[in-house]
């Protein structure tokens, strides 16, 4: 068998692992409230994780699925508080400028769309 599917398949194999599943979806309940924080970015919410993941996680590969799962959690949701509340986050300031403004005139939904579309 060639090597890349070798580590394809060995891949899936995570997908039946509990540790996998637990991590992800504690990973999840942490970064979904934290991420609708104003000024909470996905950097600090990492810097702080990490000393908890690395000494309570034993395999590295759940750690960082974990992280993958923080900081794309914190991306997609630190929109919301920057376009609803004007108070934009780590990277938020672009949106926050447009956004804010065309939630005012009551055209919050098209923008969170026009958001989470691009």
């Amino acid at each position: 068998m060639p090597e890349m599917l070798q580590g394809f398949i060995a891949g899936l194999s995570y997908l039946g692992n509990g540790d996998y599943w637990f991590g992800f979806f504690f990973a999840l309940a942490l970064a979904v409230p934290v991420s609708l924080i104003p000024g909470i970015s996905a950097t600090l919410v990492m810097a702080i994780t990490i000393p908890f993941i690395v000494v309570s996680v034993s395999d590295p590969v759940v750690g960082l699925a974990m992280l993958a799962v923080l900081t794309g959690v914190d991306n997609t949701l630190d929109s919301i508080p920057a376009i609803l509340l004007g108070m934009p986050g780590g990277a938020t300031q672009v949106t926050f400028l447009e956004g804010n403004q065309l939630a005012h005139r009551g055209k919050a939904a098209h923008t969170l769309g026009a958001v989470y579309a691009v």
